[in-house]
């Protein structure tokens, strides 16, 4: 059933209910008021807000001993009808009253309540002291008032009549005596009435014996009547007298219309269920069938009349059998699925219960069996089971980290990915809070989180997570929400993949993209680069800063005479030379290009960076080439120079030492 179907369904039980003008009351376990039929309102004062949540001995002359009792009945017997108990209105008021109380259940058959239907008798009350007044006035007189034997002529003349209808009627013997019956007593306020037993009159007088139940009129009230008629004959077989005999069945004939508007109501009730609701008798066969089994199975309602229970279950007549046999033993069986075959021979799934039936002796008739249709629920939870598979190989199976969070940032979930990951075990991983792994620690957890708000996910945000023996793992993560069916965050997904690796070839690529590849020194674009970084340090800092160019002495007449090959091999010695002369990860050596080079000397003054150049110089001497020595310029920096000056005093100073003929350092001053 559709929420809106609910909806609609739940108004148009309320309408029902409301509809009724007796009063109604429901309560749960504790005796609290939970529901006030508007009938309740009339009858006793009070509104739905003045008495829900109150206990229901508000409503009682003798309180909570009263309710004691009432629930003590209700206990032993399983429902109370017709027990006649004093209701105090909200004016104070004492209201006599009947009342039938039963237990309400939910869909398991669980007791979560009670039902009280009240009746007000005040009335009939009144008329039952009245009566009894009468009766002992009239000593003598027949104990139901509107019981009443006569004896008529055959013509329907009155010849006697018992007093029991004078008195009601409020008449003497002596003005009905003589008259014809169908114009006496109450018959002649109502002319269909009048009708009627003018009829019996005439048919009676032809030998014929009648009963009939009769509407008519006493003291400006409608009344049903047990209305019989017989002929009396004489010694020659002639009718002789006819005797008509009347008693009220005005009550019993209220409570049968009434039976008949209950049944009519839980009829409506039944037929407006989407459940199947099937009656059958104790050897199996459908008695019953709802609008509902019709829908669900395809058969008409007449269809399965009589029709054995066991062709509708997957399992057949063993089926069958079984639920049976559960049901007369225990009394009922909530069953969660069972397999059935509908008309066109399709399956259909349901969530079904059973309930033995028994008549007022207690003996077992029948059972009642409702089933709701979870065939869709099924194939959903099965394709829902099919996807969860999917998920946990795919999340087992990725080599990546996977986790889920709850909204504090605790880990609920954790794939193998992540235990290898981290080096943790999973159960050591669940329940912890994500920021324990980062490097970043609380600080980058909540970073992070205010990314995936911001934006609603974050993909590939990078930063690196600590392992459990320490090491640092660069990572590259992706973080969503999870949200339930309101669209409410319930968790978080993230996926962590190691980006170690990429992180190795990303710096090898932007080392080749700023290395010679011939000498294995920085190339000219990175020394620039380098150069603007390092003197914008020392005028920050004010520390020193030297920087040493150089290039190969009479490298083209060696490149001439031994060849090219031969001259990139000087080159290569070159940049060895400079890679062993300096310091690592503070200096840096560069091709300026063609067979110049360049060392950048940081926190280095000019005293401190000549015994550096005099190194390189004699190293390179040092190495078995003849014929190339190097040229050597040494400046340091000064706050005036800017890049350009600086480096062309170095050149300036290298270029002074070819002059003076090579194989020296020359410093600028």
């Amino acid at each position: 059933m559709g929420k809106e179907e609910l909806t609609l369904t739940k108004e148009y039980m309320k309408s029902l209910i409301n509809c009724i003008v007796d009063p109604m009351v429901t309560t749960d376990l504790r005796g609290i008021i939970t529901f006030l039929g508007e009938g309740t309102e009339e009858f006793l004062g009070y509104k739905n807000e003045e008495a829900i949540g109150r206990h229901i001995s508000l409503f009682y002359k003798d309180g909570k001993e009263e309710a004691k009792r009432i629930m003590r009945a209700l206990e032993k017997d399983g429902r109370i009808k017709n027990y006649e108990i004093v209701f105090i209105s909200k004016d104070g008021r004492e209201i006599p009253t009947l009342v039938s109380i039963s237990f309400l259940r939910d869909a398991k058959g669980e007791i979560t309540g009670t039902l009280g239907m009240a009746r007000d008798i005040s009335k009939m009350k009144r008329m039952e002291d009245a009566l009894r007044e009468r009766e002992e006035f009239f000593s003598g007189t027949l104990n139901d008032m509107l019981t009443f034997v006569g004896v008529l002529e055959p013509t329907g003349k009155l010849i006697f009549v018992n007093n029991t209808p004078l008195l009601a009627a409020g008449i003497k013997l002596e003005d009905v005596v003589g008259k014809m019956f169908y114009d006496t007593y109450w018959w002649a306020y109502s002319e269909e009435a009048r009708e009627v037993i003018k009829e019996n009159i005439e048919a009676c007088a032809s030998g014929k014996t009648l009963v009939q139940e009769i509407q008519a009129h006493m003291a400006d009230s409608l009344i049903w009547i047990e209305f019989s008629m017989h002929p009396i004959y004489d010694e020659k077989g002639k009718v002789k007298y006819l005797v008509p005999e009347g008693r009220d069945i005005t009550e019993r004939k209220r409570t049968e219309n009434e039976l008949k508007e209950t049944r009519d109501f839980l009829e409506r009730i039944l037929e407006s269920s989407t459940d199947s609701i099937v009656v059958t008798n104790m050897d199996g066969k459908i008695t019953f069938a709802n609008s509902g089994t019709k829908r669900m199975f395809g058969y008409g309602k007449e269809e399965v009349f009589e029709t054995h229970i066991s062709q509708y279950y997957a399992g057949g007549l063993e089926e069958a059998k079984r639920i049976g046999k559960i049901v007369k033993k225990e009394g009922r069986l909530h069953f969660g699925e069972l397999d059935f075959i509908k008309k066109d021979r399709t399956p259909i799934t349901l969530s079904m219960s059973y309930d033995l039936l028994r008549d007022k002796e207690g003996r077992a008739v029948g059972i009642v069996a409702i089933g709701k249709d979870v065939t869709e629920k099924k194939r959903i939870e099965i394709e829902l089971r099919k996807i969860k598979d999917f998920l946990e190989s795919v999340i087992e199976g990725s080599i990546d980290g996977i986790t889920t969070l709850d909204n504090k940032g605790n880990i609920t979930l954790a794939s193998k990915g992540a235990e290898e990951m981290l080096g943790y075990k999973r159960g050591n991983i669940l329940d912890t809070h994500i920021s324990k792994y980062y490097v970043g620690g609380m600080g980058e957890a909540r970073k992070i989180m205010k990314l995936v708000r911001k934006e609603g996910k974050l993909r590939n945000y990078e930063t690196a997570l600590i392992t459990k023996d320490g090491r640092t793992i660069p990572i590259s993560v992706s973080v969503s929400f999870l949200r339930d069916d309101k669209g409410e965050i319930i968790s978080s997904l993230g996926i962590y993949k190691d980006i170690t690796e990429n992180k190795k070839l990303q710096k090898e690529l932007e080392k080749l993209s700023i290395t010679d590849n011939l000498t294995g020194l920085y190339n000219q674009r990175h020394f620039y680069n380098e150069l603007k970084r390092e003197v914008e340090r020392a005028k920050r800092l004010k520390h020193p800063l030297s920087l040493l160019l150089f290039d190969v002495d009479r490298f083209k007449y060696y490149n001439d005479t031994y060849g090219h090959l031969e001259g990139d091999k000087v080159l290569y010695e070159v940049g060895k030379v400079v890679a062993n002369s300096i310091r690592e990860n503070v200096d840096s050596g560069y091709r300026y290009g063609g067979d110049e080079f360049v060392v950048v000397l940081p926190e280095t003054d000019k005293d401190q960076a000549l015994p550096v150049a005099e190194r390189i110089r004699t190293s390179f001497n040092n190495n078995g080439l003849v014929d190339v020595t190097f040229s050597i310029g040494l400046v340091e920096y000064r706050l005036e120079y800017d890049l350009e000056t600086f480096v062309r005093h170095a050149d300036n100073a290298m270029y002074t030492a070819k002059r003076l003929g090579g194989d020296r350092i020359t410093i600028h001053e």
